[in-house]
């Protein structure tokens, strides 16, 4: 994450002006890059400003690979209803961003606010979930060994561990939700 180290600001509190991002977007294009990471669904300012940087740069357009993150405190069993709708709304809400169709409420951590810019075309892929936490995954896997195999829409698994099924289920909502 580009702001990660900015003085006197958490992780948690990205940059919501669009010139930040452009500056770094062009920093980012100097160096021959061609792709940028969003770790979660960023402020709107981001997204104009990967609007605005590709709008006027025919040379080094930028692509996003957008992740959508799962919360940490998901608990260990996955399936849980609480777990995974929470977790379709918050694949929802990062299609919506990237759409420009999101209107994102206040919530503290997260960002928020009206997501107005289609920025689709430049988004090379979705990310779902985050880096998994060994004691999650064997958790997870564990109180829910029966579940080996998943069929969906767009998505099925013949054979796997709880942990793939409902990362197939959770990708399998993302290509139901974008179409």
């Amino acid at each position: 994450e580009v702001f990660t180290n900015i003085p006197g600001k958490f992780v948690s509190e990205p940059p919501v002006l669009v010139e930040d991002y452009l500056r770094w977007f062009e920093q980012i294009a100097a160096l021959g890059a061609n792709t940028v990471r969003a770790f979660t669904i960023l402020p709107p300012a981001f997204y104009r400003a990967l609007r605005r940087h590709n709008d006027r740069s025919e040379r080094q357009r930028l692509h996003l690979i957008q992740e959508v993150w799962l919360a940490e405190s998901a608990g260990t069993n996955l399936f849980q209803s609480s777990v995974e709708a929470g977790f379709q709304q918050e694949i929802a809400r990062a299609i919506d961003a990237i759409h420009g169709q999101g209107d994102l409420p206040l919530r503290p951590g997260y960002s928020s606010g009206l997501y107005a810019v289609d920025v689709s075309p430049d988004v090379v892929g979705l990310l779902i979930g985050r880096e998994w936490e060994p004691h999650l995954v064997v958790a997870h896997n564990q109180a829910n060994s029966q579940r080996n195999s998943y069929e969906g829409k767009f998505v099925s698994l013949d054979r796997g561990n709880a942990m793939e099924v409902w990362l197939a289920g959770m990708v399998d909502y993302a290509a139901l939700y974008e179409t």
